[in-house]
């Protein structure tokens, strides 16, 4: 640990050049991770749900259904439900039961100024979630207009509603998390530039981990679930691990150290314990890869593994970095002497 502070200490700059260079080629790689992730994966195997869907595929193939539901005045919906029956019925691989069709039901349309339409889709199911649900909504919206409604539902809009909520919930939770973060390490600190580097290096770590996730999707099969956990995860592992590095630093310098060997003291210690710490996390999310059942868990599993490998990266080699520049500037326009330090300090020895 003394010979990466030394290192860090010595070419604090190209090193935060470089994480400067791999932050921004992953915030322009990550704005498209999801578009490489897909729709999280409900079914888990070895289930009796999941031997179930099998005997249905092989039974009568692989078709999903979709259902639509119109409301509106009685009169306006038998008047256009056809036509939009027949743009549905244009949408590739896409076979509609209604109400005006060959074989359609009395009890499609009632109660009167209602009338079910279901969809059938013979296509694999990630190819319904990601093409076929987008262009059955766009037709919808388009075809249905007021004073009509319409409803959609089945296992692929749902898949797809999930999946658009996951990656929403990223930046919003991100917009909320980061502002609480910088109070609570500012109480805790009672310094502005030693609240940010915890709070700089939690967000690194999640912008990089959202990319590092987006890249994995091209090759494995993750559900976008991932870019959650990795967000969560890193996001909190990112401050923890930090933090220790920072208050163990600031905790040498005011015992009278110089900065460099305040520097060596730190990572000797709080290092150790972030390396540790990682580790052993990222050998038991291991051991449970490989027990884990379905793509969710998986996705979950390694979405921790990614965030938990960047943290510590970050906490031994970017903070570290940070931290020789500023020097003793990490304590500039302290308001009040820091409460937490001590007791940081004192756990780690």
């Amino acid at each position: 640990m003394r010979q990466i502070a030394r290192f860090s200490a010595r070419r604090p700059w190209p090193i935060l050049v470089l994480w400067a260079l791999v932050l921004a080629a992953g915030v322009a790689f990550a704005g498209g991770a999801h578009d490489h992730l897909r729709g999280t994966d409900l079914r888990i195997p070895g289930t009796a749900a999941d031997r179930a869907a099998d005997l249905s595929e092989r039974q009568f193939g692989s078709t999903i259904s979709i259902a639509v539901l119109l409301e509106g005045p009685p009169k306006v919906l038998e008047r256009r439900g056809p036509e939009i029956v027949r743009r549905l019925q244009r949408i590739d691989g896409v076979t509609v039961l209604s109400p005006w069709g060959l074989g359609g039901a009395r009890t499609l349309r009632e109660p009167p100024g209602q009338a079910l339409l279901t969809l059938q889709v013979a296509k694999p199911f990630q190819q319904i979630a990601d093409q076929t649900t987008p262009a059955v909504e766009r037709t919808l919206r388009d075809a249905v207009r007021a004073p009509l409604r319409s409803e959609m539902t089945g296992l692929a809009p749902l898949v797809r509603g999930i999946n658009d909520a996951t990656v929403d919930a990223v930046g919003r939770g991100e917009r909320i998390a980061v502002p609480i973060l910088l109070v609570l390490l500012l109480l805790i600190f009672r310094s502005p530039i030693a609240a940010l580097v915890p709070a700089v290096c939690g967000v690194v770590v999640t912008a990089l981990g959202t990319a590092v996730m987006g890249l994995l999707g091209r090759w494995i099969a993750l559900d976008a679930i991932a870019l959650n956990i990795v967000t969560m995860i890193g996001l909190a592992l990112g401050v923890d691990y930090s933090l220790l590095i920072v208050s163990r630093f600031r905790e040498e310098l005011a015992a009278g150290a110089e900065p460099g060997e305040a520097l060596e003291r730190a990572l000797a210690r709080a290092g150790r314990t972030v390396l540790f710490a990682g580790t052993a996390l990222v050998v038991g999310m291991l051991g449970a890869l490989a027990v884990a059942p379905g793509g969710l868990l998986v996705s979950t599993t390694i979405g921790v593994i990614v965030a938990t490998v960047l943290a510590v990266l970050a906490a031994l080699f970017l903070i570290p970095a940070g931290l020789a520049v500023l020097g003793t500037n990490v304590n500039r326009w302290q308001f009040a002497p820091a409460r937490a330090s001590r007791g940081a300090g004192l756990s780690l020895r």
